[in-house]
């Protein structure tokens, strides 16, 4: 090759190379955000039966809902006093997650609602309105009937000591109490024969007696047998509380054998002294505000009616 053709080879390689476009510069690609966090808690609304969560079963929540489906549900709250509605059906709402322990769920309760039995029409009938705090429950509960003059719980219970002699039943037949008027009215078709023969057979004394059923709403403590149950059904009209005992667990008001009723109205008669009303047994106890204790059973259990009636004091005392 001459010297001539390798310079016009060489031209023809640079004008190659300069026609070439220059590369375009990278741009910057904007990544998707990261999708949100699937952790935070949802808010939900469940209902059943409130109990306490009990030692051993998690140290999350301080309480526990059985649903009516058979769940079983993890609750706290910083705002209400869930110890106010222990063994009542509610119908709670807040946030929830799931528990760090196992494998249950968590609710953060901010609304609570106390739901009564179903009535005889068939609806269910439920508190007036949404309780934040345990004084609106409070409140609420006694919106039904006649709200007393004061509420206050007595600095100590030396009023509610049973005394030593007991003042003498007249012999005129008493009037009926406003228990046994409630007793008729809710669940008397509800057979409970043979829970009476059976809780009739108990030793009425103090080393049986030794369970207590107690709340901070009314402020007071009644005993019962030791084998026995309790299921409270707050406001129930015409009573301002309402407490049911039995030898069996209870769903519905009517299924207990022996009732606990606070009541509008001063104490009238003999104090703590099971009185006899056909088949039916009250002994009453002098409460604050106008109100006044009835608790009431069958005959066959006027013994364990009493006791209860003269052990039930103030709680937390």
């Amino acid at each position: 090759m001459t010297y001539r053709s390798a310079l016009v080879l060489a031209a023809i390689f640079l004008a190659s190379c300069a026609a070439k476009p220059p590369a375009a510069p990278l741009e910057a690609v904007d990544e998707p955000p990261p999708p949100a966090s699937s952790s935070a808690p949802a808010m939900a609304m469940a209902e059943g039966l409130l109990r306490p969560a009990g030692n051993g079963i998690t140290m999350e929540g301080s309480h526990r809902l059985l649903t009516d489906v058979g769940q079983e549900l993890l609750l706290k709250s910083a705002t209400i006093q869930l110890n106010d509605y222990v063994d009542g059906k509610v119908r709670v709402s807040g946030s929830v997650r799931p528990s760090v322990e196992n494998s249950m769920m968590l609710m953060d309760v901010e609304t609570i609602e106390r739901v009564l039995p179903t009535s005889a029409s068939g609806s269910t009938v439920s508190a007036s309105s949404l309780s934040s705090s345990s004084s609106e429950a409070a409140s609420s509960a006694m919106s039904s009937s006649e709200a007393p003059s004061s509420s206050s719980v007595p600095a100590s219970s030396s009023s509610l000591a049973a005394s030593s002699s007991k003042q003498p039943v007249s012999s005129a037949k008493p009037a009926a109490s406003s228990a046994a008027a409630a007793s008729s009215s809710v669940g008397s078709t509800v057979d409970v024969s043979a829970s009476v023969k059976a809780m009739a057979k108990a030793t009425v004394n103090s080393a049986n007696f030794t369970s207590q059923y107690c709340t901070s709403h009314i402020g007071f403590c009644v005993p019962y047998h030791r084998n026995w149950y309790h299921q409270s059904f707050g406001a129930l009209s015409p009573s301002l509380w309402h407490v049911e005992i039995a030898d069996h667990e209870m769903d519905e008001a009517g299924q207990g054998v022996i009732k606990v009723d606070l009541v509008s109205g001063a104490l009238t008669g003999a104090e703590g002294v099971a009185v006899e009303q056909g088949t039916t047994v009250v002994a009453s106890r002098q409460w604050t505000g106008n109100r006044h204790f009835e608790i009431s059973g069958p005959v066959e259990l006027k013994a364990a009616v009493e006791f209860m009636a003269n052990g039930l004091g103030v709680a937390g005392e």
